[in-house]
């Protein structure tokens, strides 16, 4: 079993919007699978990348320095949006990065 059945990340474009929803946990292991994948969509031209992570069951300081270069990255233009998991929406809130990512309600 690879990582890629253990992380597994769903990939769809529809209209002006892409939707990236990994799975499982995110660490220093699947970090650059998720990482590819954003820089894939953010070559393209959707108007709005959603980075729903509602099935992300852990996340650790790797996976937090990668949302905030998808942020950093993404910055002024408004085009990104992050759906936490409980589990991201809890890292966030004691890390006190809340500001300084988009999340979304989804």
């Amino acid at each position: 079993m690879g990582l890629v059945d253990i992380f597994p990340i769903t990939s769809k474009r529809v209209l002006g919007e892409h939707r990236v929803a990994p799975a499982g946990e995110l660490d220093i292991a699947t970090v650059p699978l998720l990482e590819a994948e954003f820089d894939a969509v953010e070559r393209g031209d959707a108007e709005t990348i959603v980075v729903d992570l509602g099935g992300i069951t852990f996340i650790d300081s790797t996976g937090i320095q990668l949302l905030l270069r998808m942020s950093e990255r993404c910055a002024g233009a408004e085009r990104l949006q992050i759906i936490p998991s409980p589990t991201v929406e809890r890292l966030v809130d004691i890390t006190g990065l809340r500001k300084q990512l988009p999340l979304s309600d989804g």
